[in-house]
């Protein structure tokens, strides 16, 4: 694995080119890791890309055209080398093509690019998605799913941090069975809070849909050491940890696992974007760090 870094005067950011992972966000006055650095005794990953599915599949597999395919959860992109494109000042570059190893389990030409870019204390992910295909449109759906530390200071604790939406007030949620999506409730916010609890995910992630907050703050009231994040335009919002686990993963998605009842067909998949030959689609968050 090969590790690539970016710094300025306040932060710096380490990136795996497998998987173009964010593998590092240091705030260099503190010293402070503000990434999940991937304990495998509780999930080794750290800021995955889930891309060309969000979530699972029924049964792992999905129907295209006539033929059936196979995919695991999250899609292959986090277990592929991307490309290193080249840094310029304050920025890295990868590229991810569709390769024989691709096409055999998703019937689809594209690039992937994704782009770390520093301004002050804050880092920029950008996704760009193109159909390169001169005839067929390409189905397909995006995801991040950064991990950060919780706590983020040793004086303080999992449950001493909450999350702070800045315009909801409630929220709509899936509930998870067996990975895929089931039925929906209503999640209620305290002035805008989610006080952090590892018993919120004794059954799996929350995943809201149709948020209208573009910024979500991660902090506690025991310290100043906090997080911003921000991202438009996501119609999904996961928030994930393991039972126990010191972190929590803040993650924004343009496509969802299968419903318990959907069909399999990729075209019909709830959340599914479909891109025209030759198309560029793209999306992106951003995190402050304090």
């Amino acid at each position: 694995m090969e590790h690539l870094t970016l710094e300025n005067e306040n932060i710096s950011i380490a990136v795996n080119t497998l998987g173009a992972e964010l593998s590092s966000l240091i705030h260099k006055s503190t010293g402070t890791q503000y990434l999940w650095q991937g304990d495998p005794q509780y999930w080794s990953g750290q800021a995955p890309l889930l891309f060309p599915i969000v979530g699972g599949l029924r049964d792992d597999r999905y129907q295209y055209g006539n033929k059936t395919y196979t995919l695991p959860k999250h899609g292959f992109a986090r277990r592929k080398k991307f490309e290193f494109k080249g840094g310029k000042a304050e920025r890295l570059s990868f590229l991810l093509r569709s390769d024989h190893e691709t096409r055999s389990v998703y019937p689809f030409d594209f690039e992937l690019w994704i782009d770390y870019s520093l301004d002050g204390y804050t880092v920029h992910t950008q996704a760009s998605v193109t159909n390169t295909s001169e005839e067929k449109d390409m189905f397909f759906s995006f995801g991040f799913h950064p991990a950060f530390n919780v706590p983020l200071s040793q004086d303080t604790g999992f449950e001493d941090y909450f999350l702070c939406f800045n315009k909801d007030s409630t929220a709509r949620s899936y509930r998870l069975k067996d990975a895929l999506v089931s039925d929906e409730n209503t999640i209620a916010f305290t002035e805008g809070r989610l006080e952090l609890s590892h018993r919120l995910f004794e059954n799996d992630a929350l995943i809201f849909r149709g948020l209208q907050s573009d910024e979500i703050i991660l902090q506690s009231r025991l310290t100043d050491r906090m997080l911003k994040f921000n991202f438009e335009n996501f119609p999904y919002f996961g928030i994930w940890t393991k039972p126990g686990a010191p972190f929590i993963c803040l993650e924004p998605w343009h496509g969802i696992a299968d419903h318990i009842s959907h069909d399999g067909r990729l075209e019909t998949k709830e959340g599914i974007i479909r891109l025209d030959p030759r198309s560029e689609w793209s999306c992106g968050y951003s995190v402050n760090i304090q």
